[in-house]
């Protein structure tokens, strides 16, 4: 059996919201026909959101002539020039910190700023943020052995992440203070051993933002990859800003602790092949995006039901209408509560209400609410078509009863995603009476007989 070494991230957090140094040395910088010469520093910044800033004593720009500005481009040339990233310059702002004294800000590294491409890449390192801890394979140092790895192999690609050491102090820590924390060391190779570009590195980390904050509840992205060549030298670096969310107590359908890499390998699998079906992107992307919202609470408990149908109804469009359940002039005719319900019949998934959910199953009697689905969109309806009927009747509903259809809501996306995927595994029943953190059972489909 072979052994794998240590994934060991290229970059690290100490602490809650620990700024990075991504670089720091000789820089040349070009804007509108200017040119200078100086010391760069180039630093990801967690608070108030993350970003990525050059700071610099001896690089100028006219304060006068950019300050009131829109962002202007500006080429950066690192090292011995031949690195270069874009800057977005909207003028020089003065700033103390408690690392850097009296330094000025020249600028906010852009979107998509790679650090000199090369298209013969063998690995890449990347790292994770505000991820779940992964109790997976063991990982082996010269010091000791732990639990912490997961692995998968999906279209091509070989994925292996690594929790890193100090996970349990950094989780506290963020926990206490709230924020960010480079949470796991991840490496991705070719399965065959071959090389490949940066191109290809960029357009998986955008699948894997995806997938990972699928897979977490929230925003979790993966952040900072670093690309080695056949001699392992490190060749390049993108330095992006993808979109994270802080730590909370955001609940998910993964498990870190029971059957790890078989569950991450067949829904990774699963994802990628999905994505990659132009009839598919669209709707993955902004089912997630939506599910992750009302996840999150994002509107209030109120809007994030509203986000949650929207979500459910994307689903189950593509999904019955690309699997030939329904053609699109039929699938209009059906009611929204009525498409659901279908969508999720097909998939084996349970419609009803549950009965421990009593504060819901009182509403839902007083209304005649049949399933879950219709629950579901009368719910809806009732907070989007303001009148005064619906308004009064908006009042019944107790902040208890909202809590417990919203989970409903989530569990009907979460368990339809993983159907569309083709998942066979185990997930977190958000809506068992008994949740204990680690215990899993088999999706319902898996459950039930041919």
């Amino acid at each position: 059996m072979i052994t794998i070494p240590e994934i060991t991230p290229v970059y690290r957090t100490a602490k809650p919201n620990d700024v990075i140094d991504l670089y720091d040395g000789p820089a040349k910088l070009e804007l509108e026909g200017q040119i200078q010469t100086g010391h760069a520093s180039i630093k990801f910044e967690w608070l108030p959101s993350p970003r990525v800033h050059l700071y610099s004593n001896d690089l100028h720009i006219n304060h006068r002539e950019f300050f009131d500005c829109s962002y202007h481009d500006a080429i950066l040339h690192l090292r011995d020039f031949s690195m270069n990233v874009q800057v977005a310059f909207g003028g020089t702002i003065e700033i103390v910190a408690s690392d850097v004294s009296a330094q000025k800000v020249i600028g906010r590294v852009r979107a998509k700023s790679y650090v000199d491409l090369r298209s013969d890449l063998t690995y890449v390192i990347f790292h994770l943020v505000n991820f779940h801890e992964l109790m997976g394979s063991g990982i082996t140092t010269e010091s000791r052995s732990r639990l912490g790895r997961a692995s998968a192999e999906a279209e091509g690609w070989r994925l292996i992440i690594d929790t890193v050491e100090n996970f349990d102090d950094l989780i506290d820590a963020v926990n206490n203070e709230t924020g960010y924390v480079i949470t796991h060391a991840a490496k991705l190779e070719k399965v065959d051993g071959s090389t490949f570009d940066a191109a290809q590195v960029s357009e998986l980390i955008d699948e894997l933002l995806r997938f990972f904050s699928f897979a977490r509840g929230f925003f979790s992205p993966p952040i900072l990859p670093v690309g080695f060549d056949p001699n392992g030298k490190r060749v390049w670096e993108d330095w992006r800003v993808l979109r994270s969310s802080s730590m909370q107590g955001a609940q998910s359908w993964f498990s870190d602790r029971q059957y790890v890499n078989r569950n991450l390998e067949q829904s990774l699998s699963g994802f990628l092949k999905l994505w990659r079906n132009p009839a598919w992107t669209e709707t993955l992307k902004l089912s997630i995006h939506y599910y992750t919202e009302s996840n999150t609470n994002a509107g209030g408990i109120e809007g994030s039901i509203i986000l949650a149908q929207v979500a459910i109804e994307m689903l189950a469009a593509s999904f019955l209408i690309e699997n030939g359940y329904l053609s699109p002039d039929g699938y209009e005719k059906l009611p929204a509560a009525e498409r659901i319900r279908l969508t999720l019949s097909i998939m084996k998934i349970p419609v009803e209400i549950p009965a421990h959910l009593t504060e819901l199953g009182v509403i839902a009697k007083a209304e005649n609410w049949k399933t879950g689905p219709y629950a579901l969109v009368d719910m809806r309806n009732t907070f989007v078509h303001v009148t005064p009927k619906n308004q009064t009747k908006s009042l019944r509903f107790s902040w208890l009863a909202k809590f417990q259809m919203l989970q409903v809501a989530l569990s009907y996306i979460e368990l339809s995603l993983l159907y569309i995927l083709g998942y066979q595994g185990t997930y977190v029943n958000r809506l068992r009476r008994d949740l204990i953190k680690g215990v899993t059972e088999i999706v319902p489909w898996g459950l039930a007989k041919p």
